[in-house]
């Protein structure tokens, strides 16, 4: 049996060890096999899910404004990007929101998890991690790099009134300013909890972005005269236009997504997302509402029913 299953849970008892040796899990009573599937396996799945979806959003919407720019530059393979940039974008800029997410991520609490075992089913469906939430990933992916590169182009290249121009390097490192900004904050849309090490995670790594630009454009690069990027950020960042596109871009390849979420949870909400609001109002009045308006009435049977 052990052998035939995705996980093997033991109970250590009288029979001897052979079956905890052989499993994944070991537990000492039946009881506690509740908070091991309904808690603690349910709330891995999700975390597993979102990082590994979150990880495929974020490289795309980077690698897709470098695809958007061999268009712009003829096909001729000239670079958008920095190569440390690109080396360090999972590693500095966009890590520590996974990992946030991967240890801290839950959508209802322990208590709420145990009152509605209804929640597990979502992983037995695959609902956090199917091909249709996938590809809404890859095309918010698209769509933002696609506002991102045309933003920062469109603005940043050509003469200004007060005489400061941004060449390919400075447009570069605007539309990686903002590729870095708007994928950290993508997280505040799609995550379900939020602490204050979430927020540490996703703005500490916007500012780690921008500590690291400060530090690498004052170093003068004495063996690579056409990679040299010293001096780079005295005009851009001298100008308002990188500052107001900075903002601009990203809110506008993050205003799409939010409206999404808005009117998905408003007009079709996941079954989490009604007991959230139970949690959170404190009041089943509130949820019964919600409930009442979901055509299914074997969903409201459910929820309305916490055995």
């Amino acid at each position: 049996m052990i052998q035939a299953a995705h996980v093997g849970v033991a109970i250590r008892g009288q029979e001897g060890m052979q079956a905890v040796m052989a499993s994944d899990f070991a537990i000492s009573q039946f009881r506690f096999l509740t908070e091991l599937l309904l808690v603690h396996g349910r709330l891995s799945y999700i975390r597993i899910s979102k990082v590994v979806i979150y990880f495929f959003y974020k490289n795309i919407t980077l690698t897709m404004t470098q695809v958007w720019f061999t268009f712009f530059c003829g096909y001729s393979a000239a670079n958008f990007y920095n190569d440390w940039y690109q080396s360090l974008y999972n590693v500095l800029f966009t890590s520590l929101p996974a990992i946030a997410i991967g240890i801290l991520d839950q959508d209802v609490s322990t208590a709420v998890s145990k009152q509605f075992p209804q929640l597990y089913k979502a992983g037995i469906d695959n609902l956090y991690f199917r091909w249709q939430l996938l590809a809404r990933w890859l095309l918010s992916s698209v769509l933002q790099s696609f506002a991102i590169f045309y933003l920062s182009i469109l603005t940043g290249f050509g003469g200004k009134a007060h005489g400061k121009i941004l060449g390919q390097w400075d447009v570069g490192t605007l539309s990686f300013s903002c590729v870095v900004t708007t994928v950290n904050l993508q997280l505040l849309i799609g995550n379900s909890f939020l602490t204050h090490w979430h927020f540490i995670g996703i703005f500490g790594s916007i500012v780690i972005w921008f500590l690291f630009l400060l530090f690498f454009t004052s170093i003068y690069s004495f063996w690579d005269a056409k990679e040299n990027v010293f001096g780079q950020l005295i005009v851009p960042f001298s100008t308002l236009d990188f500052w107001l596109i900075l903002l601009g871009a990203s809110v506008a390849a993050l205003v799409v997504d939010f409206a999404f979420e808005g009117f998905q949870r408003i007009f079709m909400p996941y079954d989490y997302q009604i007991i959230q609001e139970m949690e959170h109002c404190r009041s089943n009045d509130v949820v019964s509402e919600r409930i009442e308006r979901r055509p299914s009435a074997e969903l409201r049977a459910r929820l309305l029913s916490p055995s």
